[in-house]
């Protein structure tokens, strides 16, 4: 369609102007010049397609706005140099980011203070109470010799008497042993209780002698009320039992003094 309007525009300013050159005189000639112009205006209005519409409040080629400065005149070159001293973005320049509102920057905080004092270590906490339990208060004594401590009880052996035991329940084991007979006299004022009485049999030559349920032993036990006296029985499992030197241990309550005997077995 564009074409067409371009070729009759063409023919008709070329039939104008072949009219008024058979004129002859210098209007005419004008007049020709003047359509060629407008023919060749035409032709490029009718080769470029339909004009687009701006868009509505878009501003237009010739809205002041679009000028430059120089054409603005002096009063927008002015406020233009204070736009781009005020902060306005440079083409090739980046624009530093702006800060997160409520964000301390380098400027506004506060420097921090500076450490005042010395560091002294703690002080070394003393041992609270003793580390070690203290020692348990011995006597010795010969086998047959009884042992009195402070708190007025007396521990003695009766016997130590070699002797041999057979197994009679699993775990037990037959052979050679030691019964030891003690007997506790209490003669404080208050009873006391001798179920956690502890014995013990260490022989020469680094033996010792090993607790066992063969033979039937009946160990301390219960309470002793004052003035009263207790005995009971313990086995223990040596090889060699007869007259073997042995050192016995008699603790006949838990916390209280020890005794210990030593000689040889009967």
């Amino acid at each position: 369609m564009a074409n067409n309007d371009a070729v009759h525009t063409e023919t008709f300013v070329y039939t104008v102007t072949a009219m008024l050159l058979t004129g002859g005189d210098a209007r005419a000639a004008t007049l020709a010049a003047l359509a060629g112009t407008c023919a060749i205006a035409l032709t490029a209005c009718s080769s470029s397609g339909p004009r687009a519409e701006p868009a509505p409040g878009a501003p237009s080629a010739s809205s002041p706005s679009l000028s430059s400065p120089a054409q603005a005149g002096p009063a927008a070159s002015s406020a233009a140099s204070a736009s781009t001293s005020a902060g306005a973005p440079t083409p090739g320049r980046s624009t530093p980011a702006a800060s997160a509102p409520g964000s301390p920057s380098a400027s506004s905080s506060a420097p921090l203070p500076s450490p005042t004092g010395t560091w002294k270590p703690p002080a070394r906490r003393a041992a609270n109470g003793p580390t070690a339990p203290p020692p348990v208060p011995t006597r010795k004594a010969a086998l047959d010799n009884p042992v009195s401590f402070t708190t007025d009880v007396t521990v003695s052996l009766v016997s130590v008497q070699a002797t041999s035991v057979t197994a009679a329940t699993p775990g037990e084991v037959s052979g050679p042993a030691v019964r030891v007979t003690v007997r506790v006299d209490n003669r404080s004022k208050k009873a006391i209780d001798v179920s956690s009485a502890v014995v013990s049999l260490a022989a020469d030559k680094d033996g010792y002698g090993i607790g066992t349920t063969a033979g039937k032993p009946s160990p301390l036990q219960g309470s002793v009320a004052p003035g009263s006296t207790t005995s009971g029985s313990y086995v223990f499992m040596l090889n060699p039992a007869k007259a073997r030197p042995v050192t016995i241990s008699v603790n006949y309550a838990a916390g209280e003094p020890i005794a210990i005997f030593t000689g040889r077995t009967a």
